[in-house]
């Protein structure tokens, strides 16, 4: 299994067959260059194995720029639902 969106421009998290522990129905982990996190409201990483919001912290090549031609609405619709962090 995979975890993407149309917004992310390609898969994100997959397992990589004799590469990453493989669990049936399970995505895994993030792609190479890809910088996943799972994180409290206060956006501070979480351990593994509790639940919270799952966010990307940085931008990568395949992801959507704009939202129709205004990159201040893109930056408001998808960044900024969690306080930034340093992390």
């Amino acid at each position: 299994n995979t975890w993407w969106q149309t917004e992310t421009g390609g898969m994100m998290i997959a397992p990589l067959p004799g590469a990453t522990p493989l669990k049936p129905g399970s995505a895994s982990l993030p792609l190479p260059g890809i910088a996943a996190d799972v994180v409290d409201e206060a956006g501070r990483s979480l351990p593994a194995g509790q639940g919270g919001y799952l966010v990307l912290r940085q931008p990568w090549p395949g992801m959507m720029r704009t939202v129709h031609g205004d990159e201040e609405r893109f930056r408001k619709s998808y960044w900024g639902a969690l306080p930034p962090t340093d992390g």
